[in-house]
């Protein structure tokens, strides 16, 4: 991982850490819930969007009015909206993003639920059939070595 994607990862698990801890103290983890899915679904439906929050081009100001004009359209709860404007006004929108599925990964854990991968069964077969090739051209080598 790059050192700046790992900066970024570093803010926005601090921002969605938050978040969970104080929804959960409230008793609003459904809320914050619902409220990130909506921020989810608005930063895949517009460009605008991701700009506003991805652009240095935007002043503090102008991000945080947009934000607080977001926030009102998709009627989130106080908490996140004052998580949204937090994070507008120390110019961290960018890590909107990873916030979500940090978010999403602590709702996840906090549920217990565990995530699986769907592999499909002829890919599986190649790799456990290189894998037995791998051993037993290792197998050869240290035959050969013993000799």
């Amino acid at each position: 991982m790059s050192e700046t994607s790992s900066l970024s990862a570093s803010i926005a698990g601090r921002y969605a850490t938050a978040l969970f801890e104080l929804a959960q103290e409230s008793g609003a983890l459904e809320t914050a819930e619902a409220d990130i899915a909506r921020l989810a679904e608005a930063l895949e439906a517009s460009e605008d969007l991701r700009s506003l929050i991805a652009s240095p081009i935007y002043s503090r100001d102008a991000q945080s009015r947009a934000m607080a004009a977001v926030g009102k359209a998709l009627d989130l709860s106080e908490l996140t909206g004052n998580l949204i404007g937090l994070m507008a006004a120390k110019r961290r929108l960018f890590v909107l993003p990873q916030l979500i599925s940090t978010f999403r990964a602590l709702m996840a854990e906090y549920r217990g639920e565990i995530t699986a991968e769907e592999r499909d069964r002829l890919e599986l077969r190649r790799e456990i059939e290189e894998a037995v090739a791998s051993l037993l051209a290792l197998d050869a080598v240290l035959e050969k070595l013993e000799r």
